[in-house]
């Protein structure tokens, strides 16, 4: 990862409260039958919630194992030991839905949806990456939209700006319904009954989901559109804005923003941050 240093101890003393004492409970509580046994002999390490919070810092602040044992001012060594464990245990963590239950599978999404508002929400983001080596190896990475090398994921979200659901990731040249394809979501969302909000990139869904909202396209012949839908287009895209709050939320975690980023670590941190942000919406803060 790349090493960004800026964080002060301050700042890593913000991070944390990022998440409720309650979340932290429940996350410790989640991790802890996945930690290795504490070794029998010689020290013992640090205590088990001081070594998450230094964990959520290392993603937090997106910085790298040397970067932040510079700044809390503990040996290398000593930190990548006692967080090591900590991050593998993340790996493992389950997402959970809004009132604290472990996502299963798709169903659970459109369950909670239902009661939530009756609303599935989807957007596509992407990722920088590092650009790959060679041309034929880059192709399939270049977003024309970002006129860089990227992962693109599809996020779902409720009515209330909470993640559900990521897709796995795939090169930034994909197109929105592309990726939303491979995952298969498009019989899962048609499935569910539910009104489903999209942007403008998802053009042709609606052949495969019966309630699906898109804005209002100009006519073929480029004239202007009507005052009736330029209000919906009005009244969509603030209903919608609720899932760019959840892909901000999801991008809090910076190591999944870090300039040039290496594709297999953003492999790894994007379920997990989904998991960690998962845990901020069942236990937020007061």
């Amino acid at each position: 990862m790349t090493s960004h240093d800026t964080p002060t101890p301050e700042a890593l003393q913000i991070t944390v409260p990022h998440f409720s004492l309650q979340a932290l409970t429940h996350l410790i509580a989640a991790i802890t039958p996945l930690l290795p046994p504490a070794p029998k002999r010689g020290p013992k390490g640090m205590a088990i919630t001081t070594r998450v919070r230094l964990a959520l810092s290392y993603l937090r602040e997106g910085v790298s194992i040397r970067g932040l044992a510079r700044i809390s001012g503990i040996p290398v060594t000593t930190l990548r030991d006692n967080i090591g464990p900590i991050l593998e245990a993340f790996d493992r963590l389950a997402p959970l839905l809004p009132d604290g239950t472990i996502i299963g599978d798709f169903d659970d999404i459109a369950w909670w949806c239902a009661e939530t508002g009756g609303t599935i929400i989807v957007d596509g983001t992407e990722l920088a990456i590092a650009r790959p080596t060679g041309q034929v190896e880059q192709r399939p990475y270049y977003s024309g939209k970002k006129k860089t090398h990227t992962l693109k994921t599809i996020a779902v979200c409720d009515a209330e700006s909470n993640l559900l659901w990521v897709t796995p990731l795939l090169g930034g040249a994909t197109h929105d319904l592309t990726a939303l394809r491979d995952a298969n979501l498009p019989s899962h969302l048609a499935d569910s009954g539910l009104d489903v909000l999209a942007d403008s990139g998802f053009q042709g869904l609606q052949h495969d989901v019966e309630a699906l909202e898109l804005p209002t396209r100009r006519p073929r012949d480029n004239s202007e559109l009507t005052k009736t839908d330029r209000f919906f287009n009005s009244v969509l895209s603030s209903n919608r804005v609720r899932v760019e709050h959840s892909i901000g939320r999801l991008k809090q975690w910076r190591c999944l923003t870090v300039p040039k980023q290496h594709r297999a670590l953003l492999e790894r941190w994007l379920p997990v941050c989904w998991a960690l942000t998962s845990f901020q919406q069942a236990w937020p803060r007061s």
